[in-house]
């Protein structure tokens, strides 16, 4: 899983606050993905999600890519690491093409 990406999104969404949580989340970007994984299942559930949603900031240009329906591309109902970042993937390149 590309935890890099997944790190980046999390600084530009606002879900890391402050430097110090920036630095320590860099250097260990896996526990990233567990900030949203409450329940530290290994997985983003439908509540957990929510939350993850609501840390965004808002209004959110690209809300029309984070439907859980969307994301979850196995249709399990829960969203892997793998899966969220494949979602940031399309919007990191969504916002490439918007500067253009």
């Amino acid at each position: 899983m590309p935890y890099r990406a997944l790190f980046i999104f999390l600084v530009l969404s606002g879900a890391l606050v402050g430097t110090a949580a920036a630095q320590t989340a860099g250097g260990e970007a896996g526990e990233t993905y567990s900030l949203h994984d409450s329940n530290r299942d290994g997985y983003v559930d439908r509540e957990e999600f929510r939350g993850f949603l609501e840390r965004r900031r808002q209004p959110d240009p690209y809300a029309h890519l984070w439907v859980f329906e969307q994301v979850d591309a196995d249709g399990d109902g829960r969203l892997s690491g793998e899966e969220m970042s494949l979602t940031l993937q399309k919007e990191l390149a969504e916002r490439l093409q918007r500067r253009k």
